[in-house]
């Protein structure tokens, strides 16, 4: 056997799903531009909703490679999906630096159930949709049945299954290896095990027993010709037999940790079959972060075990994966291992007392741990809201932490994740290291998945094409322009169309709803040609299965069922309270976010829109010399043709005293524009033009009315006159931008002007804008609710060098 064809053969066995690909995608490198991995996190002001209430939501977009804020991608795709897995509701949120922040006004007919927000960037879609964002929030209202739990103690422990996981990838005849192992119950989450492993043979090997959520290792050194299999016993005493991945009788194994958190060990074992055909080759171990190699190492093979140690100051912090492969890039043995971040800054809230009473003012301290000489600074966000709409009877629930730098990359739903970045629990690193050979241990799915390239957004396009009326041929030399009118402001862009006809504008930054002119002219620069946008609406990326990350459970039975319980009892009373205050907010037309300010409406005969906009333009001017009422049958002229037999102007040009065949101010709506515009403004939008020529009316306008003004006074909704006439070169629409967050306001409690209308304010406060560095103080104020409720505060966010912080603490309202 040729040293080639034995490691092809070892490759095909080191890795769990082997990589069928045609021969153009295995020779061709992906696009360099590939290599930035993108993820994002969500803080919400809490887990628990109402129908009608507000969601809001704080959003982290970071560079996986160096954990830190991104500026790549500037939309946000922000989904709320409902339990029947629809899209119910959609936001593109602007970010800035890899922030943002908005909300969801959830409906008044919401039915009660486990929704989920998505988030993600267009080009997080070119990987598995295992890089998205998802939280699972809940909706309750009367109608939902309490959700009781099905725990049923020892009896679903019953029903076990076991996996194996040789580390590396496979096991290797009289080789030493580890094999993590990881035992589910009927529930889908870990359960305690013990069991003993056999030979073939019958004669017992070893006995290992499971240390954390049914996870453990022990070692094998598998012998030629026999297999192996696992006798296991749950808490009930039922057993269980399962089988061990058979060995390969030629073969290299791969293992890995680290040491004092200063230096990586890698070891690369094999047997003497594989030593022969090995021996003085040069193997490659590449460092990679997702997608991205950051290191590449040449190991010579010389003995059946060999040692490399790398330090590990200049890697990435987080999840990488060690891939053993031959020199021409054939993969043998890949292992996942967490690089631990240097010492994390710590988020210290302090509330100024530990009860308050109702309405009662709060001040609440943020301070951030750190070396006060590096001046670190801390994005943050910040929740105080009543604890029974919190996660706070869920033990180690997801963090921004958990998030970046464990969920994101492993397998399947991970059971108490902010577990393994408490510092209070000592074992949480080596329970981490299990989690990576069981959840981590096959391998990602873009190794094998087409490239689909979607691009990094920076900005909202608009594309479409242009072609001749009557013949689908492209005009000659034409040009397409681009107007957004969104209020008092105008977006303005002439592009080129290419050779086939095609246009594309990119990168524009609007906020809300606004009206979009496209217009085409020949190289004339008259309107000409069949103008094609296409599709302006934003596709979503298909919507896959979800399963939120599960509250560790305890093998004690008692806290298990506790836990359960306090879950029930806790969704029946925010059951019951719905009830008693649904009246209430709708007796007072109470929401539950407090509006910015109060109106008084006076009511008064409605006027006409249009008229009211007429007489807004030419409040500054009266009546006009002359005036130009668009009608349908003129839509398909041009502005200067609206304007030719007006006495005293050609063209565009007033002929008036001296300033005759000057170019005159132009407005539309009362707006300064340049006069260039004119030329392709267009027509169907337009509901009057205004000339003024005589000194006396263009005087108000000073040096810029001396040459005469043409004053456009544009359409309000639907025009006056009839549906409006097709125009085939100029296509009038709605065009969306960002969503515009809303501002969080809640309300001050003057003693001496004090209000009677309930406050049943669920969030007390939402904060997503804090920027706080090291060593500094931020006092936050606010007042409390009329609910006796213990509030939980939860503030998140990372800091300039890339380390997601956590902190939570809690008060009372009686």
């Amino acid at each position: 056997m040729t040293i080639l064809s034995l490691l092809a053969s070892i490759a095909a066995f080191a890795l769990y799903n082997s990589i069928s690909c045609d021969s153009n995608r295995c020779n061709d490198p992906p696009d360099e531009s590939q290599q930035l991995i993108e993820k994002v996190y969500l803080h919400t002001d809490r887990t628990y909703y109402y129908p009608g209430d507000d969601i809001w939501f704080k959003a982290y977009l970071i560079d996986a490679y160096y954990n830190k804020l991104s500026g790549n991608s500037r939309n946000l795709h922000i989904e709320l999906i409902s339990p029947s897995q629809d899209i119910i509701s959609s936001r593109i949120i602007r970010l800035e630096g890899g922030l943002g922040n908005g909300d969801f006004k959830l409906s008044e007919n919401l039915s009660a159930g486990k929704y989920r927000i998505r988030a993600y960037t267009n080009y997080m879609r070119n990987y598995s949709d295992q890089v998205f964002f998802n939280k699972e929030i809940n909706i309750i209202k009367p109608s939902a049945s309490v959700q009781k739990s099905t725990t049923a103690g020892k009896n679903q422990q019953s029903n076990i299954e076991l996996d194996f996981f040789p580390e590396g990838g496979s096991l290797v005849e009289n080789v030493t290896s580890v094999v993590a192992f990881k035992a589910v119950g009927a529930e889908g989450k870990g359960c305690d095990v013990t069991g003993t492993i056999y030979s073939s043979s019958g004669e017992m090997i070893s006995m290992f027993q499971s240390t954390h959520l049914g996870m453990g290792s022990f070692l094998l050194k598998p012998v030629p010709g026999l297999s192996y299999y696992a006798i296991v016993k749950g808490f009930d005493n039922a057993e269980v037999r399962s089988e061990l991945p058979k060995s390969f009788s030629s073969g290299v194994t791969l293992s890995a940790s680290t040491i004092n958190d200063k230096e990586l060990s890698v070891i690369v074992r094999t047997n003497d079959q594989t030593l022969l055909h090995v021996k003085d080759k040069d193997l490659k171990l590449s460092v990679t972060v997702r997608k991205e190699v950051v290191k590449t190492i040449f190991l010579r093979i010389r003995s059946l075990s060999n040692n490399l140690k790398l330090p590990v100051d200049d890697l990435p912090k987080g999840i990488v994966m060690l891939t053993l492969s031959t020199a021409e890039d054939l993969p043998l043995a890949e292992r996942l291992i967490f690089i631990q971040p240097e010492q994390e800054p710590k988020i210290s809230i302090q509330a100024d007392k530990a009860e308050y009473k109702k309405r009662d003012p709060v001040s609440v301290k943020l301070s951030i741990s750190g070396d006060s000489t590096n001046q670190e600074t801390a994005f943050l966000s910040f929740s105080a809201a009543e604890g029974d709409f919190m996660d706070r009877l869920i033990e180690y629930p997801t963090t921004i932490a958990s998030w970046f730098l464990l969920e994101s990359d492993v397998h399947g739903v991970v059971e108490g994740p902010s577990y393994y970045f408490d510092l209070e629990n000592p074992g949480r690193l080596k329970d981490l290291d299990l989690l990576l050979l069981t959840q981590g241990w096959r391998d990602f799915s873009w190794k094998s998945d087409p490239i689909k390239y979607f691009a990094i957004e920076t900005g909202f396009f608009i594309s479409g094409r242009l072609r001749k009326i009557n013949r689908d041929k492209p005009l000659i030399d034409p040009k397409i322009h681009f107007t957004i009118f969104q209020g008092d402001n105008l977006i303005s862009e002439t592009v080129p169309a290419d050779s086939s006809g095609r246009f594309y504008l990119d990168n524009i930054d609007i906020t809300g709803d606004a009206r979009l002119i496209v217009s085409a002219v020949n190289k004339k620069g008259f309107p000409s040609g069949l103008l094609l946008l296409d599709s302006m609406k934003y596709l979503p990326p298909l919507i896959s299965d979800f399963q939120s990350p599960s509250p560790m459970v305890n093998n004690d039975d008692l806290s298990t069922a506790g836990r359960d319980a306090d879950i029930n009892q806790r969704e029946a009373r925010l059951v019951n309270d719905y009830e008693m205050n649904e009246a209430i907010r709708k007796r007072y037309k109470l929401l539950d976010t407090i509006g910015l300010g109060e109106v008084t409406i006076t009511a008064e005969k409605p006027k006409d829109i249009q008229v009211a906009k007429i007489e807004s333009v030419r409040w500054m001017y009266g009546e006009p010399d002359n005036e130009v009422i668009v009608t349908p049958e003129k839509e398909y002229l041009s502005v200067p043709e609206l304007l030719t037999g007006i006495a005293g102007v050609h063209g565009i040009r007033i002929r008036s005293g001296i300033f005759a065949g000057k170019d005159p101010l132009l407005l539309v709506d009362g707006i300064k524009r340049d006069i260039s515009i004119l030329n392709w403004f267009p027509v169907s939008l337009i509901d009057r033009i205004d000339v003024l020529k005589s000194i006396g009316e263009t005087a108000v306008y000073g040096l810029d009315g001396h040459f005469g003004v043409i004053s456009i006074i544009t359409r309000s909704g639907n025009r006056l006159n009839g549906e409006p006439v097709a125009v085939l070169h100029t296509v009038n629409t709605k065009f969306w931008g960002y969503d515009s967050p809303r501002v969080f306001y809640s309300p001050r409690y003057d003693p001496a002007n004090q209000s009677y209308n309930p406050d049943l304010r669920t969030t007390l406060l939402w904060k997503p804008d804090i920027s706080l560095k090291t060593g500094k103080d931020l006092l936050l104020k606010y007042y409390n609710a009329d609910n006796t409720s213990p509030i939980q505060i939860i503030v998140e966010g990372i800091t300039s060098t890339g380390i997601p912080v956590t902190s939570t603490t809690e008060y009372e309202i009686r």
